[in-house]
């Protein structure tokens, strides 16, 4: 449903013989992002909750769906909207430290499972979710994606029955397949139990940090592309099973929060050497949270129509290609050579 980041080929980075001074202190980098994974932790841990209590409704009508409806409205409704309201704060989470994960090792298969990959054979992964009722579903793509679409009724597959729950465009109608749902929120909040387990003994190092803004500063415009065929730009009419419940232009604002936070690590080392530099890095990432932040505010208050998205898609990347010389140049004097520069 989500398919987050359209990946691009990691830039491979070399860290060439530099002095160790230029080596950069990331302990505050790794600190922030294990307080980020354990805030992370605790809301899947909510997520998982609130998902049992709807399982468990579900159950108690032997998985009869119209069934229950009839005799249980209320409950059933609260419970569909407390797991929604708890799927809203687990996912921004992931988005704001995405950008730690996105193309790197150790991090990038759980990455996938967790929040990238697609479905079916072209999903880049081997991941399957056993759901409580036995049944497997077969490379189902990213956990995000697959309880989101059986949140809010994006795919008819994870869908139980269609009911009256919301009104816009329709969206979220529906009772999610309680099977499916459970399945997918404990499958999420084992895998990022993972990835703290994984960051707890990771490292970053000075290449890791370009590594990651090289690879990962260019997808802007992949963001940009999967909000334009979205329910955000093009309503009822999208054709799309993904970014329904939270805008892509949020995912983005996110994500560029972490790249931010990353580049922050090796900031000092940069100034130290070359202070026009580091600002330019620095105000560019800014610049283009800023940019993302005022599209953010205007689609609160209306609808870009499919023109002006495409426009907007191409600003953006423009401020995104604009940060890549420094960032290569920053790089550079730190003794880290890009691949292909």
């Amino acid at each position: 449903m989500k398919r987050r980041t359209v990946r691009t080929a990691p830039i491979l980075l070399t860290l060439l013989l530099a002095p160790p001074a230029l080596a950069a202190d990331l302990s505050g980098t790794k600190t922030y992002l294990l307080g980020r994974l354990d805030a992370l932790n605790t809301s899947t841990a909510r997520l998982v909750q609130a998902s049992d209590a709807y399982y468990q409704l579900a159950k108690g009508a032997n998985f009869d769906y119209a069934r229950l409806w009839k005799t249980n409205p209320g409950g059933v409704k609260a419970a569909v909207e407390q797991t929604r309201a708890a799927w809203r704060d687990a996912s921004p989470r992931y988005e704001q430290i995405e950008g730690f994960f996105a193309g790197q090792d150790p991090f990038d298969r759980l990455d996938l499972i967790i929040d990238a990959a697609n479905p079916g054979t072209e999903g880049g992964v081997d991941h399957d979710v056993k759901l409580p009722n036995g049944t497997v579903l077969k490379r189902p793509g990213a956990l995000f994606n697959l309880t989101e679409s059986a949140l809010w009724g994006l795919n008819p597959r994870y869908t139980a029955l269609k009911v009256k729950l919301s009104a816009r465009d329709g969206l979220g109608n529906a009772l999610p397949d309680a099977n499916v749902l459970k399945g997918g929120v404990d499958a999420l909040h084992a895998v990022v139990g993972q990835l703290r387990q994984t960051a707890r003994t990771w490292q970053p190092s000075t290449a890791y940090v370009f590594s990651t803004l090289t690879a990962n500063v260019p997808t802007t415009q992949d963001f940009l592309e999967a909000w334009r065929g979205s329910r955000f730009v093009t309503g009822g009419a999208s054709q799309t099973q993904e970014f329904a419940a939270i805008s892509r232009l949020n995912d983005l604002r996110d994500n560029i929060g972490s790249w931010q936070v990353i580049y922050a690590g090796v900031s000092p080392q940069v100034r130290g050497r070359n202070a026009t530099l580091d600002a330019q890095v620095r105000s560019g990432l800014k610049d283009l949270r800023t940019y993302v932040e005022r599209l953010i505010a205007r689609e609160q208050r209306r609808r870009f129509t499919p023109e002006q998205a495409l426009m907007l898609q191409q600003e953006a990347q423009d401020r995104a290609t604009a940060i890549a010389g420094p960032l290569t140049q920053a790089a550079t004097l730190l003794g880290v050579k890009v691949s292909g520069q």
